[in-house]
């Protein structure tokens, strides 16, 4: 009987152990302007938005991050044309501390050229801290209909 309870004890205090060690990545969120602006060259545009994200203990950059994606498609006659940009806080793009920040993402055209009109916009926010064997992972997604202007010359 005595062992049962020592055995108990112990996985009870190292229960308590891992707990108390887990972080959580905190919350966040992301939203997108309505409208996006071509540059002249028509293979990248820049589109502006803004998060919040709670600040994250970067023990290790490779798993403790935050980082925003956009992802643009946009229809060009018979086909698509998509491109994506990327922000981290590993590279100080992002700065995670609960306040709502503007950013700006520089999105290239993949195989042809964007153009003025409309294009479906997703902005990807994710956040994940790892300081011990359990990692915790927050995430928010926007998705909307953007105006693409500008691109003159």
């Amino acid at each position: 009987m005595r062992c049962t309870r020592y055995s108990i004890l112990t996985a009870g205090a190292l229960l308590c152990a891992f707990a108390a060690g887990y972080a959580q990545a905190g919350s966040v969120s992301i939203s997108l302007d309505k409208k996006a602006s071509l540059a002249s060259d028509r293979i990248t545009l820049t589109v502006i938005g803004s998060y919040s994200c709670s600040p994250v203990e970067v023990i290790n950059p490779q798993t403790d991050f935050t980082s925003v994606s956009i992802q643009v498609r946009q229809a060009s006659g018979r086909s698509i044309t998509t491109g994506g940009g990327f922000l981290y806080t590993t590279n100080g793009d992002l700065v995670c501390d609960d306040t709502t920040r503007t950013f700006q993402s520089v999105v290239s055209a993949d195989q042809q050229p964007w153009h003025g009109g409309q294009a479906y916009a997703v902005g990807t926010i994710e956040s994940q801290s790892c300081p011990t064997f359990f990692c915790d992972h927050s995430s928010a997604r926007t998705q909307s209909q953007i105006q693409i202007s500008g691109g003159g010359k």
